[in-house]
């Protein structure tokens, strides 16, 4: 997208641009949240990872004419630098924290989906099954060790292996679905607040 983005950012308000990226970018990632569950094929979120992709191109480019466009010619050195060591923070920072929400909905959303899974047992078991699903989780793991299945009758073991994986794989998935909602929430606000940007279109920088 940068070489038809950059030659569009010459002819049209950057800041429209900008917009238009960040709401596409949240549009891309709700066509991915809204039907996502555990068994959907991967194709089906090529176009939700399509759309996002094409509002990152929108912003990406257009984004350095419009914080540099309005900055005296002799300090754009120093306002470069500034622009490019927050846009780098935010980046860690932001990674940082959707790393946390998303390790933090793991854990509930799988011991949600757990419980769920073990009124299917015996109630004699579902201590057991909890206690089991909690360690499968922190190895990211879809398969029970050798120990549970060995304590278990043979048909009762493929029934705990057959939850704990449902349980896992539908915790994941919607830990991932939520996790996106303020994401998308950012991206909106971004979009909102792009209507305070000044108006920029052709600002030739140096190389």
């Amino acid at each position: 997208m940068g070489p038809f983005i950059g030659r569009l950012s010459d002819r049209v308000n950057g800041k429209y641009l900008v917009m238009s990226g960040l709401l596409g970018m949240a549009l891309g990632l709700a066509v991915i949240a809204l039907p996502a569950e555990a068994e959907l094929p991967p194709w089906q979120l090529i176009p939700g990872l399509l759309v996002c992709g094409l509002g990152m191109g929108l912003v990406l480019v257009p984004v350095n004419n419009v914080a540099m466009g309005t900055v005296p010619a002799d300090l754009r050195g120093a306002a470069s630098g500034i622009f490019f060591t927050a846009r780098q923070l935010g980046a860690v920072l932001g990674s940082a924290t959707i790393g946390v929400l998303l390790q933090v909905r793991i854990v509930t959303a799988t011991a949600h989906e757990a419980d769920a899974a073990s009124a299917q047992l015996p109630a004699r078991y579902r201590q057991d099954f909890l206690a089991y699903v909690r360690d499968t989780t922190s190895r990211t793991a879809g398969a029970p060790d050798t120990e549970t299945s060995s304590a278990l009758p043979r048909h009762l073991a493929r029934q705990v292996r057959r939850l704990a994986e449902q349980a896992v794989q539908n915790g994941l998935t919607q830990a991932a679905k939520e996790t996106l909602i303020p994401l998308i929430a950012v991206l909106l606000l971004g979009a909102l607040a792009g209507t305070a940007m000044r108006r920029t279109v052709g600002l030739d920088l140096p190389s």
